[in-house]
């Protein structure tokens, strides 16, 4: 039998290179105000700083959030896009670039935590994530009232302007008083200065369609011992009662004089453009 030598050729054998998974950063640490849309958050990889890892897989992210800050999201609450904006709209997400955006914390969610998760998975299912939290807090001192009838009744439809009870909610007190038992629909000011108010009325009713006000305006020049009062009266057509749907609201917050802030008022209408 003829004896056969095989020889070892190492070049005609195939390398397989180990995958290696993104790596992401944010870079900043974000600042959660009420009010006030969020820095963008960018995620990126750490070592390309962009959406590509060291083995060019393109990166696709996803965006999670919980209420408890304790450096693990897990599953979450739900996906970022899903938060609500003081104004009802919802923030962005973009899945290939990892940016996440236009996030305005509700003024409800003063004192609320939030902790969020991005992650970055490349062709291969390999994946890393950053986390990042905070507490939203109020842009100056506030206050935050809320109540669910008037001076007069539930019924928000009346003919007759009444003021609204607030009987919950929490104040700075250097700043503001308030007493859920005495006047409740009185919120005294203690600090001469300027002030930011906003009025949050969500309304229902079985003959009308159910819909929120919403006001928001600056007072200037504001005395010590001055008060704040919110009137509402019917603007239905119909005579049916609207009663609020969980809870009016009132955010109060003293604008201090190192923030740059813009008022305007108009006597009319702009032209229609044609």
């Amino acid at each position: 039998m003829e004896k056969m030598d095989f020889i070892h050729n190492p070049a005609s054998v195939p390398t397989i290179l180990e995958n290696n998974p993104p790596s992401l950063s944010v870079g900043i640490t974000p600042q959660f105000v009420a009010g006030v849309v969020m820095q963008s958050i960018n995620a990126d990889d750490s070592n390309t700083g962009g959406d590509t890892d060291v083995d060019g897989d393109a990166i696709t992210y996803t965006c999670r959030y919980d209420n408890t800050i304790d450096g693990s999201v897990g599953s979450g609450l739900s996906d970022c896009t899903s938060l609500v904006n003081e104004d009802g709209s919802n923030p962005t997400f973009n899945a290939s670039t990892g940016l996440f955006s236009g996030w305005r914390p509700a003024l409800k969610e003063i004192g609320t935590a939030f902790e969020f998760e991005i992650v970055g998975t490349d062709a291969n299912s390999a994946s890393s994530s950053v986390i990042f939290s905070g507490t939203v807090q109020a842009a100056g001192p506030s206050a935050w009232l809320q109540g669910i009838q008037t001076t007069s009744s539930t019924n928000f439809n009346q003919a007759t302007a009444y003021a609204i009870k607030w009987t919950s909610g929490n104040f700075d007190s250097t700043y503001f008083d308030h007493s859920i038992t005495v006047n409740p629909e009185q919120l005294w000011v203690k600090t001469a200065g300027n002030y930011f108010i906003a009025v949050t009325v969500p309304l229902t009713s079985a003959v009308q369609r159910a819909c929120v006000r919403h006001v928001a305006l600056a007072l200037e020049g504001l005395n010590a011992n001055d008060v704040i009062e919110v009137y509402v009266s019917g603007t239905a057509l119909t005579t049916g009662a609207a009663t609020v749907t969980g809870a009016a609201s009132l955010y109060a917050e003293y604008i201090r004089s190192s923030r740059t802030v813009f008022t305007a008022t108009a006597t009319r209408r702009p032209l229609a453009l044609i």
